[in-house]
């Protein structure tokens, strides 16, 4: 059965919960003494003129500094003292340290599985980092108050990398240096667990480089680097329910090697310079259902293997946004998303460059309709949009002055040429295949000859707006089926 261990001034606090006792606070032993109906079980907590804090229990009519129960061996004494407060010395703020990580040292040598808690209804100031070890949690009993603070820059929860790390219900300040860490999650840390914290002012609140990652209902902002800040992994982070508020980045992905996969499910992600960001070494990402709003440049900025987009809405309020979604990845999916805005993004909704090859998006939504050329900038021979029950191919750019361009897996391209030029054919065409060119410039001729069939026989010398389809034939080649001259 699991054990809990609390961190107390002399030794661990008793969470009063677990036994339903009655929890007094007072500012003396004395003033603890002065109450009258005090039962059994019951607990007292005393901070005293100097911040320091200890925890008592009621026991055999008296009160006594608190012990853990259960324990198989005494962690009461030699721990030093917890003072609470920014106003703690630096040898109190060494002294908090140190007595935090005595508990946990002698929670794991217990050889039971043990809770260590600090109580948040105080800010605990320390100067180094906390070290959980294999089968030790650390926990605070609210998010939302006290916890643990820090002035220097440091990582200020960390672990042995020899087994999972497992923070919760805790809150972690930090000192608003780029190269501070909240919580770090160790190579060997697989299968690590992070729920329910509240972290701020950090160069990044949590940074992993684990193999596998739980991170659940985290509240983070005023990172400077990224909220979350995933180095590498070799297999998954899953992350749920975040509220990623104010920061540099929300989540940011493959910076110092391969990640494996990205999921992001709910959530808000708003107010940051940049949403989510994943670049090469990243192989997939996927967010579902996610509230993205107010972000300076971009939402989902992808470039990465796998990009998967399930719903979500993406509202566009601040001005500066460029694109919600930009996506340099060979696979791209993006299903239901509805966007909202009060002004426009200067760029686009979705924006895919030209390595995009196999970007697909269906039924997308509006809260107001949107400028058309607005929508998209799809690239890529093998990208499709479905909106409103139909479906169509966004134009692929030829190449700037190609005269030979490819038409691999494709059926709508356009020219843009800025000099005069002359396709003479269309490469990687398939028995069947047709496609359609649209040019939007006045320098280009398309060259009727032995690979290209043009009514007539005569060359199609294109002006803006004008449009022709081919289709390729077997042992002919290309065969023109219809212009339209604008």
């Amino acid at each position: 059965m699991k054990k809990y261990f609390y961190i107390t001034i002399l030794s661990l606090l008793i969470c009063s919960q677990a036994f339903g006792a009655n929890m007094y606070w007072k500012s003396s032993l004395a003033e603890l003494n002065a109450i009258t109906g005090a039962t059994n079980a019951d607990k007292g907590i005393v901070m005293d003129s100097n911040h320091a804090v200890t925890f008592y229990d009621h026991l055999g009519g008296a009160w006594a500094v608190a012990k853990s129960h259960g324990a198989e061996v005494d962690i009461r004494d030699g721990y030093g003292t917890l003072v609470a407060g920014a106003g703690a010395s630096t040898a109190q703020r060494t002294a908090n340290t140190a007595t935090i990580n005595a508990a946990i040292v002698a929670a794991r040598a217990s050889g039971v599985a043990t809770c260590v808690v600090i109580p948040s209804m105080f800010t605990y100031y320390i100067n180094g980092t906390i070290n959980l070890l294999d089968g030790v949690t650390l926990s605070g009993t609210s998010k939302w108050y006290g916890g643990l603070a820090t002035t220097d820059n440091i990582v200020m929860v960390s672990s042995d990398g020899l087994g999972y790390l497992h923070v919760e219900n805790l809150a972690l300040t930090g000192p608003a240096i780029a190269g501070s860490v909240g919580i770090k999650v160790p190579s060997g840390g697989s299968r690590s667990y992070i729920a329910n914290i509240y972290a701020r002012y950090f160069g990044s609140a949590i940074e992993t480089w684990a193999d596998t990652l739980t991170i659940i209902n985290p509240d983070i902002d005023n990172a400077s680097t990224a909220a979350i800040n995933i180095k590498t992994v070799g297999n998954a982070v899953n992350i749920y329910d975040p509220h990623l508020y104010n920061s540099a980045t929300a989540i940011k992905s493959g910076q110092e090697g391969g990640c494996r996969g990205i999921n992001v499910w709910g959530g808000v992600i708003q107010g940051n310079t940049l949403g989510i960001t994943g670049n090469a070494n990243t192989y997939s990402l996927s967010v579902n259902g996610t509230y993205f709003e107010g972000q300076v440049t971009q939402d989902i900025q992808y470039s990465g293997n796998r990009l998967f987009i399930n719903g979500g809405d993406f509202v566009s309020n601040s001005g500066t946004l460029t694109d919600h979604i930009y996506s340099d990845s060979p696979h791209t999916t993006i299903i239901a998303p509805h966007f909202k805005y009060s002004t426009e993004p200067s760029g686009h909704y979705v924006t895919t460059d030209s390595s995009a090859a196999d970007a697909l998006i269906i039924n997308p939504t509006w809260e107001t309709t949107p400028t058309t050329n607005k929508k998209y900038s799809i690239a890529g021979a093998r990208s499709s949009i479905t909106e409103g029950g139909v479906s169509y191919q966004s134009p692929v750019t030829f190449a700037d002055n190609a005269t030979t361009p490819s038409v691999a897996g494709g059926t709508r391209f356009k020219t843009a040429n800025t000099g005069s030029t002359t396709i003479t054919n269309l490469l990687n065409g398939v028995l069947g295949q047709r496609v359609e060119i649209v040019f939007t410039d006045n320098v280009t001729t398309l060259q009727n000859n032995s690979a290209l069939f043009l009514a007539g026989a005569t060359n199609f010398v294109a002006t803006p707006n004008d449009m022709i389809t081919l289709t390729y034939t077997d042992g002919i080649g290309w065969v023109e089926k219809g212009r339209s001259v604008n």
